[in-house]
């Protein structure tokens, strides 16, 4: 089984409202919740992933946090709350807002830098656009800001970086020009989540307004 894959499809169920309290996918929502819960359980940081150690568990652990965010706003609601799910969320969060490293992205390669999973928070490194953000809106967001007050800090400091890694065409990329997923993969991920941000930037100007200059688009 795969916390990433479940995280995904969980989020079928919980973006039309069926959550543990659905009279027609309760059944299926908690069984996908409890396969999560143990997850985290057997893992020292409670992260959402199989293997804790792979570069691959960054993703997985965004996804599955971001599904369990929609079940504990749905439970929050008034749907059945199971006793760990908000400790599960908690710690899962916690781990996220840990992992930021000095320049505010998440990279991987923890274990070769002597951590404990694969998130490497001493990592100098970073690209746009920042793996673990999720739209404020859902219930990784709405859930986070409920969760820990740092979230909302960890949200400026990512749409910071990603200012920072827009060229001057507008696009966004990595340092080297030429990598060979820049700057379209980039642009398009990075657009993506200034839009689900939705923040200000300290200079006092909405991150979405410098999508699109004035005179060239977002282009390599």
């Amino acid at each position: 089984m795969h916390p990433g894959r479940t995280g995904l499809v969980l989020q079928c169920f919980t973006g039309r409202g069926e959550g543990l309290g659905s009279s027609a996918y309760g059944d299926v929502v908690a069984k996908a919740v409890d396969y999560l819960m143990k997850t985290a359980a057997a893992k020292p940081q409670g992260m959402l992933a199989t293997d804790i150690k792979i570069s691959g568990s960054t993703y997985t652990h965004s996804l599955a946090t971001k599904a369990l965010g929609e079940v504990y706003l749905l439970a929050k609601a008034g749907q059945k709350m199971p006793p760990r799910l908000e400790a599960t969320f908690r710690k899962a969060v916690d781990l996220i807002i840990k992992s930021q490293n000095p320049r505010a992205s998440w990279c991987y390669g923890g274990e070769m830098a002597g951590q404990p999973a694969a998130y490497n928070p001493t990592s100098e490194g970073g690209e746009p656009p920042p793996r673990e953000l999720s739209d404020p809106g859902s219930g990784y967001g709405k859930g986070g800001r409920l969760i820990n007050a740092g979230y909302r800090c960890l949200h400026e400091k990512a749409d910071d970086f990603l200012e920072s890694k827009q060229s001057k065409d507008g696009g966004f990329r990595n340092t080297a020009a030429d990598h060979y997923y820049n700057q379209w993969h980039m642009s398009g991920g990075a657009i993506l989540d200034l839009q689900m941000l939705g923040s200000v930037s300290k200079t006092g100007k909405g991150s979405h307004r410098r999508l699109f200059p004035a005179r060239r688009g977002l282009h390599g």
